[in-house]
């Protein structure tokens, strides 16, 4: 997994948990254009500890959870509606 592949959310991820993203903004949209070359996606979900989810500033707590890719779902204009599930 590329390092910058981090997903800040203000709520914990937990192992074996699904997490519905919906994603919208342009520097996500690229990871996880990149992200879906590999073969079995992935990409860390950190907890935020000061800041706003959408926008960027945010600072972050030191630990992540990693993240399964298990579908992406293009259906709307504007953004990509993922589903993945939290592993360790």
């Amino acid at each position: 997994m590329d390092a910058a592949a981090m997903f800040p959310l203000g709520t914990v991820l937990f192992p074996h948990t699904p997490l519905l993203l919906r994603i919208f903004e342009p520097r996500y949209l690229t990871m996880l254009g990149r992200l879906l070359d590999d073969e079995e996606p992935q990409f860390g979900v950190v907890l935020i500890a000061r800041g706003r989810e959408a926008g960027g500033g945010e600072e972050r707590e030191g630990i992540a959870t990693m993240a399964r890719i298990v579908k992406v779902d293009p259906s709307g204009t504007d953004a990509l509606h993922v589903i993945a599930v939290g592993g360790e």
